[in-house]
């Protein structure tokens, strides 16, 4: 990921031809082979996708407006990341109205988040990879060493570390089977989807852990000072 970071338009060729070094120096299996195939693949659409939603387009406010379907109030600053796009936000109403569908900036007694990635925009090929930076509470802040490109820094690892995790709970055949076992009053049924209800949260909690912990890490932060 290093070599993306350093260079996002290398090829996908290149890619595999640097990563085969790896496979000779870890003796990795045919699985963990096909697994960073798999990865490797996923990087090259989703630039491939970012670099034709940027197609000699100038006009930041106007590309916001495209993927968010509202027109920014404030100033919007563009960032292109090895594997995401960022938009940081001059006013708090756009970054929070972006982040969860709704104007939530005048609420009060809680913590603000400075950035966050989407997890979907409804366009193909930007899942995980849009970021967007709050600037006006990250200036109200005044956090040390917090600025737009850390912010960014931190977010991109979310989207790198998304291209290495499955999550396959399926929540909603779940939620149906655990509907028959207590129409059936069926104590045994009932213990087992819980158990595996349970498990698959840890299965899906860990990686997040993870994920922020070595995304925190990725942009210097202290592993005393990471708190989840």
């Amino acid at each position: 990921m290093e070599e993306i970071r350093k260079n996002p338009d290398i090829s996908k060729k290149e890619i595999l031809k640097k990563s085969k070094k790896s496979f000779l120096q870890y003796a990795l299996n045919s699985e963990q082979k096909e697994r960073i195939e798999e990865i490797v693949d996923n990087f090259e659409k989703k630039h491939e996708t970012i670099e034709e939603l940027l197609d000699g387009k100038t006009d930041i406010e106007k590309m916001f407006e495209k993927i968010f379907k509202f027109k920014p109030k404030g100033k919007i600053e563009f960032v292109k990341g090895s594997v995401s796009i960022g938009f940081a936000c001059s006013e708090t109403e756009d970054f929070t109205k972006s982040s969860f569908g709704k104007d939530d900036s005048g609420a009060q007694e809680r913590s603000m988040p400075s950035g966050t990635i989407k997890r979907d925009v409804g366009i193909p090929g930007l899942e995980n990879a849009v970021i967007l930076v709050d600037k006006e509470i990250m200036e109200n802040d005044k956090k040390e060493g917090i600025n737009v490109n850390s912010v960014i820094q931190h977010e991109e690892q979310h989207a790198i570390n998304a291209m290495f995790y499955k999550r396959s709970f399926d929540k909603e055949k779940w939620s149906s089977l655990l509907q028959e076992a207590i129409e059936e009053n069926d104590i045994q049924k009932k213990e087992l989807l819980l158990k595996r209800h349970l498990r698959a949260d840890r299965v899906t909690a860990e990686p997040r852990a993870i994920d922020e912990i070595i995304s925190y890490y990725k942009e210097g932060t202290n592993p005393i000072d990471v708190k989840l």
